[in-house]
């Protein structure tokens, strides 16, 4: 890419925390790297995307062939918006005339009580009339009882999928609470990596017990060879694909490409990302035809730090309608840039 690109960190904090099975997260960090309106933007946590922020930095300003994934990912974007900008043309454009548009899931994240939990799930549904797709985060204890929380606060019939980021230590125990789960709010159709990373033995012996319900792999499938090893295993039934960490949509087609031959269903996820990732996130999901759904909901909820958002219009997640991705680093609110790059980001 021969055009100038500036790199651009970013820190943007939380109104309150918030928890999966194992972290709490207090604000989100990354950066965007900018060529004229055109933006990227990178959104590192090492325990998923295997990188920092302060890897990918020192990485962009080194000169050396990334390994950044978060990095990767963000050129990647760059890329295809500049390109898409150039014909005149959205994103989605470049590999297909019509997107196709799956839903959308919202996730009600871990809360430190039952009636938290029963009351947040009634505000996301409340706020979001629409969703057909409840996301529960799992932590391993408690989940049935959190679960029925949450099914109290919808109090409507939707779907749901399960996100247990890796809680489950035995593989029994989650096979048991699963089907517990499944009978309680009655149609699940995916759990994300119920037991750690890697495990690929006691995901398969999950997968194996479940063939109504898709059990995917989010921590365990990051690059082709974790895929190919998946397949190989047949460890899970389907792939969460997170453009972070597997480096941005030319990687990804190629993950999507290789579970849809092996009959694996795909859901297209993000990390802690603003409006310009998660607008790459929904092009990159409008091109698939073996997506499932979109779990594309981070930027809904946190700070608005760009003008322009992707529809979220009758549970699902549009691609905006312009050329490239449709977000302007113009319209960027200035007050969570870092301008000036801390020392330690120097190369």
């Amino acid at each position: 890419m021969e055009k100038l690109i500036n790199l651009i960190p970013y820190s943007i904090p939380l109104s309150e925390p918030i928890s999966i099975s194992f972290s709490t997260f207090n604000s989100y960090e990354g950066f965007f790297l900018v060529s004229g309106e055109s933006v990227g933007e990178a959104s590192p946590f090492k325990p998923i995307t295997g990188d920092t922020k302060e890897e990918g930095i020192k990485q962009f300003f080194s000169g050396v062939q990334p390994t950044s994934s978060t990095l990767l990912a963000a050129l990647d974007f760059l890329e295809h918006d500049i390109a898409s900008r150039e014909k005149g043309i959205p994103a989605y454009k470049l590999y297909r005339d019509t997107p196709k548009v799956v839903p959308n899931s919202v996730t009600v994240f871990l809360k430190n009580s039952l009636d938290e939990t029963e009351r947040e799930a009634s505000r996301l549904i409340t706020k979001f009339p629409h969703t057909k797709l409840i996301k529960i985060k799992l932590k391993g204890e408690g989940d049935l009882d959190r679960c029925n929380a949450v099914k109290n606060g919808i109090g409507k019939n939707v779907s749901y999928v399960l996100d247990a980021n890796q809680g489950f230590s035995d593989e029994n125990d989650a096979i048991q609470t699963l089907a517990k789960i499944f009978e309680c709010l009655e149609n699940v159709i995916l759990v994300e990596e119920p037991c750690k990373k890697g495990e690929l033995l006691k995901a398969k012996k999950i997968t194996e017990s479940f063939t109504d319900v898709c059990i995917a792999a989010d921590e365990s499938c990051c690059s082709l060879q974790d895929l190919e090893q998946i397949i190989k295993e047949k460890a899970f039934s389907g792939i969460n694909i997170k453009l972070q960490k597997c480096g941005g949509i030319k990687r990804g087609l190629k993950l999507a490409s290789l579970a849809k031959d092996a009959g694996l269903s795909v859901m297209v996820g993000q990390m802690f990302e603003t409006q310009s990732s998660t607008a790459a996130g929904v092009h990159f999901a409008s091109i698939l035809d073996n997506c499932l759904f979109t779990d594309l909901d981070m930027d809904l909820e946190l700070p608005q730090i760009f003008k322009e958002i992707c529809p979220f219009i009758d549970g699902k997640r549009l691609p905006i309608e312009a050329p490239g991705f449709g977000i302007n680093f113009s319209s960027v609110d200035e007050r969570y840039l870092q301008r000036n790059l801390p020392e330690i980001f120097n190369a």
